[in-house]
């Protein structure tokens, strides 16, 4: 169910990544760039909103409550089991803090990519081919992870997923920009890595309510996902606000020529810096130790629990 989430999830990002620059240059006369395509990233963006926005209603208007919580059992559930939960629950807590590190290295890599072609590539026209690629490898990743997870188990799924993005990211590092092939074969790699470990780390959310479950009497789904929800946003926000000040740093000014210093900074941001972060997710993923085998070792002791209740 999680696999299948995701490969829509990802249907809904190469919308926007692929779509938006079609759009832009649509609107702006074929600029994509620059005060030319002002008026093109405006329309764009209002038509993605309106998009957006009736999708949402469309899904809100189909959404029906099927469960019902037993009315003393709804009284238990207090907002400051928020941070019981965070209190015991070790894996949640390991997962929250790896979900703001992953969503802070998707934005990071979303935000840089215009700059990079922009600048670096000098090649702004190639931009929804870099998006696509960001993309793409997802819709053959995501499918093969339940596969992937039966075959070799969650932690070398996690980990040789970080490894490949790792591998992707110095394969961009290492060669220039303007090698568009080299760059291209970078970015999918380091796209294969990225869209199978995010979209893995959902299917894990169920574990850590279980382990929840197990630990409390109490399973709390709605308070949990509550939990990951902040953090993933979080870490999308971070991720967000890093590029720029980097890019500051090394004096960067939009719609100018850039001095070798700040092409190193788009550099760094689109490459060193992702880098550290994997690296970073890799050591805090270590710290997982829930498998398949033990959350069904959990299941079967809840199971026992409520039949002797």
């Amino acid at each position: 169910m999680s696999s299948i989430r995701m490969v829509l999830a990802n249907l809904g990002s190469l919308a926007v990544s692929f779509g938006v620059p079609i759009f832009v240059k649509l609107f702006s006369g074929g600029h994509y760039s620059g005060t030319a395509s002002q008026t093109g990233w405006f329309l764009t963006m209002i038509l993605y909103g309106i998009a957006g926005a009736l999708v949402l209603v469309f899904c809100f208007s189909q959404s029906v409550e099927r469960i019902h919580m037993p009315s003393d059992t709804e009284a238990s559930v207090k907002v400051s089991d928020l941070f019981h939960q965070l209190k015991v629950n070790q894996p949640l807590r390991t997962l929250a803090i790896f979900f703001i590190i992953t969503f802070g290295l998707m934005s990071i890599v979303n935000s840089v990519g215009a700059y990079y072609m922009t600048y670096n590539a000098h090649n702004a026209g190639l931009m929804q081919w870099y998006n696509l690629l960001g993309t793409l490898p997802a819709f053959i990743t995501v499918p093969l992870t339940p596969w992937l997870n039966r075959k070799i188990g969650t932690q070398a799924l996690m980990q040789g997923s970080l490894f490949v993005t790792v591998i992707g990211f110095l394969i961009m590092f290492l060669v220039p920009a303007t090698n568009i092939t080299w760059t291209f074969i970078g970015r999918t790699i380091e796209a294969a890595g990225i869209t199978l470990s995010t979209g893995f780390q959902w299917a894990l959310v169920p574990q850590t309510i279980t382990y929840g479950e197990w630990k409390t009497g109490k399973r709390e789904n709605g308070i949990v996902n509550a939990i990951v929800g902040f953090f993933f946003k979080f870490g999308m926000a971070l991720g967000g606000v890093v590029p720029g000040y980097v890019l500051a740093a090394f004096g960067f000014v939009a719609n100018h020529s850039q001095t070798a210093h700040s092409l190193f900074g788009i550099r760094m941001v689109t490459t060193i810096i992702p880098i550290i972060v994997t690296v970073l997710a890799m050591i805090i993923f270590a710290f997982y130790h829930l498998t398949d085998e033990k959350v069904e070792e959990m299941n079967a002791e809840i199971a026992a629990r409520n039949q002797e209740n």
